[in-house]
């Protein structure tokens, strides 16, 4: 029995050990099969043929899309202009190429501005718009703020603590603020139909904002948040860069690297920001493609004209454009339209 038994185990053992050789020679010709399969196919890969025969050796793996109508390149919003109209001072809209409208720093009764005084309504004369940006939180850069919100609906673009207290002091509706348009610096939004991204960046300046609420011994100003310059990348248009009242700063060169805007609209009126020989250092160190000085002409402490200015670029070979409150700068796509 015993001997019986040993023969057994050897039997059962080959036909184990046979099992398994046909199994490992059945895996490997499977393998083979479909690297031969795999290799077969590869011509049909380049093959224009179409129809039944062709889909059933297509290969498994994912093919790659099929290219766009387009060729890949988007085609521009609207009539593809960018329009540009100084207001004086600090105060800049901005018409897209899809339409839609952005103010910046919007005190639009300065007195420079042709549409202001002797009983006239700038911000009566609005008829459209669509977004407010306020670089800080000082009176002539707030400016018109919200009374062109209660007109217009326009959202508010600033950052977060500064946009809070426009709303808790000022009566900026809360309805037309939120985490889509409240940001801070280092962070990018999107807006008008994501045809804009927004980035904040520094500025070395103040940000205190006058509080009409302030009863007796309250301090008249309040904290409005780290006062900023902002980036606009327009879709199919140029990048603006626009300084807030920042004076000058060794990392406006990383504003350059990063953004390398095609119009800097940089304040020059000395006093509360850069002084003309400072502004023309930064309008290099951004890398400016074209340069509009503000900020400047508006009351007696501030620097009266541009011309100093437009020497220092001059020396520079930095092109620039001078305005009068008013007048615009039309660019299509990113090439400036009329000299």
């Amino acid at each position: 029995m015993k001997g019986a038994s040993a023969s057994s185990t050897i039997d059962a053992t080959m036909r184990c050990k046979t099992k398994l050789s046909w199994s490992g020679l059945l895996i490997i010709t499977g393998y083979i099969a479909m690297a031969t399969a795999g290799c077969e196919q590869q011509p049909e890969k380049k093959s224009a043929s179409t129809g039944p025969a062709a889909s059933a050796s297509a290969p498994l793996e994912p093919q790659p899309p099929e290219p766009p109508d387009d060729g890949g390149v988007k085609k521009p919003r609207g009539d593809g202009k960018t329009v540009i109209t100084w207001h004086g001072h600090a105060a800049f809209e901005i018409r897209t190429p899809g339409g839609a409208v952005l103010m910046i720093d919007p005190w639009l009764n300065n007195p420079k501005n042709p549409k202001a005084g002797d009983g006239k309504d700038p911000v009566g004369a609005v008829d459209k718009l669509d977004y407010v940006v306020v670089t800080h939180g000082h009176g002539d850069h707030v400016g018109d703020a919200v009374a062109l919100a209660k007109k217009t609906g326009a959202r508010l673009v600033t950052n977060f603590e500064l946009g809070t207290n426009m709303k808790q002091l000022l009566g900026y509706p809360e309805n037309q603020m939120g985490y889509d348009t409240l940001m801070n610096i280092g962070g990018e939004i999107r807006i008008a139909k994501e045809e804009v991204m927004v980035s904040l960046t520094l500025a070395v300046h103040s940000s205190g904002m006058k509080n009409p609420k302030a009863g007796d011994g309250d301090p008249e100003m309040v904290y409005g948040g780290n006062p900023t310059g902002v980036i606009l990348k327009i879709e199919g248009g140029p990048t603006i860069y626009h300084t807030g009242d920042t004076s000058y700063f060794d990392d406006m060169q990383l504003i350059g690297e990063l953004h390398s805007p095609d119009l800097a609209l940089i304040n020059i009126g000395g006093h509360f920001g850069m002084e003309p020989g400072m502004a023309a250092r930064a309008a290099s160190s951004v890398n400016a493609k074209l340069v509009v000085p503000h900020h400047f002409g508006t009351m007696p402490i501030l620097t009266a004209s541009p011309k100093g200015f437009f020497r220092k670029l001059d020396a520079t070979k930095i092109p620039y454009k001078s305005l009068e409150p008013g007048e615009q700068i039309t660019y299509l796509g990113t090439e400036v339209q009329g000299g």
